[in-house]
C-alpha cells in the first residue's frame, strides 16, 4: 500500500514519559481490537511508568512506540503480551500474535512453508506469497529448510506470514535486526 494511502492520526503522549505513538490509519476507523482502560505499572520500588493510561487500538492502525531508551517502550510491549502484571483492564477483541516468534525445526530440517502451516493453519499461501513479494523475499525460501536461510530471510519469512493472517493484531518488536539487503 502507497504511503499516500494513509493519513496521519498524530502523536500521543503516553504517561508524560516522553514516549510517542505514532501512526497512520488506513480508511475509516473500525471498532478498536485492543483496549486499555485506566493501566498503571511500575517497578518495585520505582516511580509509575504508566498512571491511568487509556488507548484504543485498531487493526486499520500501522502505529510504532518511539521514545528513548528507558521509556517504557519494552514495558507496554511486555504488559500487552502478558509477561508483567499490571492493574487496569486490557481487552482484546483479537488474536494477538508477536515477532519475533520461535519456529521449530526440529531434529529433521522441514521447510518453512511447512513449519508455519503447522504454527498458522489458517495460513493461506498465496496471501504468504503475496506478502513474500512486498518484503522482496524470494518465493523459494518458502520451501527451502529453516535452518539454511538466512537471518534475514527468516525474519522476512515471520513478517510475510504475520502480515497475511487476517482477524489479528500483529504486535512487532525490534523488527530490523538481521534484515539482509
Amino acid at each position: 500500500m502507497a504511503y499516500w494511502d494513509f493519513w496521519w492520526i498524530g502523536l500521543a503522549l503516553l504517561a508524560q514519559k516522553q514516549v510517542f505513538l505514532a501512526g497512520q490509519v488506513d480508511g475509516g476507523l473500525e471498532m478498536s481490537l485492543i483496549g486499555i482502560e485506566d493501566l498503571s505499572f511500575g517497578y518495585d520500588g520505582r516511580q509509575e511508568l504508566f498512571s491511568h493510561l487509556c488507548l484504543n487500538l485498531s487493526d486499520q492502525w500501522r502505529l510504532g512506540l518511539i521514545g528513548r531508551n528507558g521509556r517504557g517502550k519494552t514495558t507496554l510491549f511486555k504488559i500487552l503480551t502478558g509477561q508483567l502484571e499490571y492493574r487496569g483492564t486490557i481487552v482484546a477483541k483479537a488474536r494477538r500474535l508477536y515477532f519475533p516468534f520461535e519456529l521449530e525445526a526440529g531434529p529433521t530440517e522441514r521447510a518453512s512453508l511447512e513449519l508455519l502451516g503447522q504454527k498458522f493453519p489458517e495460513l493461506r499461501e498465496w496471501d504468504l506469497y503475496r506478502e513474500a513479494a512486498a518484503l522482496a523475499l524470494k518465493e523459494d525460501c518458502f520451501n527451502r529448510p529453516l535452518g539454511r536461510l538466512s537471518p534475514g530471510e527468516v525474519t522476512k519469512v515471520k513478517l510475510a506470514a504475520l502480515f497475511s493472517l487476517e482477524g489479528v493484531f500483529t504486535l512487532l518488536y525490534e523488527t530490523s535486526g538481521g534484515l539482509d539487503e
